[in-house]
């Protein structure tokens, strides 16, 4: 059975879904199999997302490696709310090669 899921009246798998909207068809289909469906779920997918100076990243995990920082730095920050002073702190590091 092909779960699908209907958007603006549009059908998608959660494959397609995913594809279309760069979402991960795993947390996708965990969600799905959670009750969540259509917009509901879109929603869910997107406020999952991290966007960091404008750049739009599947999770904290992504985010960090994409900085080079290692993920139990950045999830400390994350949680004190200091993303932003440790991603600028991060770029000024690297500009002068301090690291």
């Amino acid at each position: 059975m092909q779960k699908s899921i209907i958007i603006g009246g549009d059908v998608y798998s959660i494959a397609s879904l995913c594809r279309k909207y760069n979402f991960s068809y795993k947390k996708a289909s965990r969600l799905y199999s959670q009750g969540y469906r259509g917009e509901e779920l879109l929603n869910k997918l997107k406020e999952d997302q991290i966007i960091i100076d404008g750049q739009v990243f599947k999770s904290k995990l992504q985010a960090a490696k994409h900085f080079g920082i290692s993920p139990t730095t950045f999830y400390r920050y994350e949680k004190k709310g200091e993303i932003d002073k440790l991603i600028k702190r991060k770029k000024l590091l690297d500009k002068f090669d301090l690291n």
